[in-house]
């Protein structure tokens, strides 16, 4: 049931391999509509700020839950996902620019207001005591899990330093739906070298010819 849900990505198309923790309760996965990997990949600074769409485990390739709960909302099957390495995740008609290892930029939404997401979380058990109705969620992405400290696990963000796994999945499902994710210009690498070099060239023959008053302005500038 999870190999199912499998896609077909170029030879070569160097996609990250990953071990894979198939931890999903069988009665459950044998009738889903979809099994999706939760990987994160962090930053240096353990911040997540991507997300990987695909992973390649052997010789297959498993979407994101994210994309495939994006490809469930728009009736697509896994079979429609498709990879361009080093360039977009193509859903159907929609477009995902993507890194060299597929991973997409993630756009995070603003809380609404202080400890108020930008996302509606409600209590799972109003909702099964009948305190909440069942139609408040009617044609809408309903995501299940944990947000309470200490039964989830948290990750930091650019807008929270303790984000639960339900909520940073609410993000990524909404970039891509959205079209909202960022997507890095081919041409930055060329253009942060040259800012650097600029840089160097300033700190290394023009800074120790000017007066200290000159150098501090045109270096505060």
């Amino acid at each position: 049931f999870v190999r199912k849900d499998a896609i077909k990505a170029p030879a070569g198309s160097g996609l990250p391999t990953v071990k894979a923790d198939a931890l999903v309760i069988e009665p459950l996965g044998q009738v889903a509509a979809g099994v999706g990997h939760l990987n994160v990949t962090p930053d240096v600074d353990g911040a997540i700020r991507t997300e990987p769409l695909v992973l390649t485990h052997f010789d297959q390739t498993y979407p994101a839950l994210s994309l495939l709960v994006a490809a469930k909302s728009l009736n697509l099957k896994a079979a429609d996902i498709q990879v361009a390495p080093g360039e977009a995740v193509k859903l159907g008609r929609l477009r995902i620019g993507t890194d060299a290892y597929a991973r997409m930029m993630t756009f995070f939404y603003q809380d609404k207001a202080p400890g108020q997401s930008a996302f509606a979380v409600d209590s799972f058990f109003d909702v099964k005591s009948g305190k909440i109705p069942l139609d408040k969620y009617r044609d809408k992405i309903v995501l299940i899990g944990a947000t309470a400290a200490g039964a989830s696990s948290l990750f930091v963000t650019p807008v929270s330093p303790g984000m639960p796994s339900v909520l940073m999945e609410a993000h990524a499902v909404s970039s891509i739906l959205s079209e909202h994710f960022f997507v890095a210009p081919s041409w930055g690498f060329w253009a942060e070298s040259g800012v650097f070099l600029l840089i160097a060239v300033y700190l290394i023959a023009l800074l120790p010819r000017l007066s200290a008053g000159m150098a501090a302005g045109v270096t505060l500038l």
